[in-house]
């Protein structure tokens, strides 16, 4: 394959070295640029990516492999999740006396 951009790293393929043949700052050498929408160091997961597509990037996002789990998902009960990123689950005990702050 050859190389688009001239940064040195053939397209995917062949010599598969070039997640991105057509952007010269992106290749397995670069340093990642957060929010820039590419994966510059070849590594398939950046700040920006939305794996899960519920509109919330990896930076946002506590759980980015779930569509379910955000900064704005309301918490539907006892599950052992973080639902909404705070980072703190509804089964978390806030006090001494064992109810959860689910019950609290």
């Amino acid at each position: 394959m050859s190389d688009a951009d001239a940064d040195g790293y053939a397209a995917a393929g062949l010599g598969g070295e070039d997640c991105d043949d057509t952007d010269p700052g992106v290749n397995p050498g670069a340093v990642e640029r957060p929010y820039d929408g590419l994966d510059n160091d070849c590594s398939a997961r950046t700040p920006d990516d939305d794996l899960d597509g519920d509109g919330y990037g990896v930076a946002e996002d506590c759980d980015d492999t779930d569509a379910s789990v955000g900064p704005q998902v309301p918490l539907d009960g006892p599950d052992g999740r973080d639902e909404d990123c705070d980072y703190q689950i509804d089964e978390d005990a806030l006090d001494t006396g064992g109810d959860s702050a689910a019950y609290n």
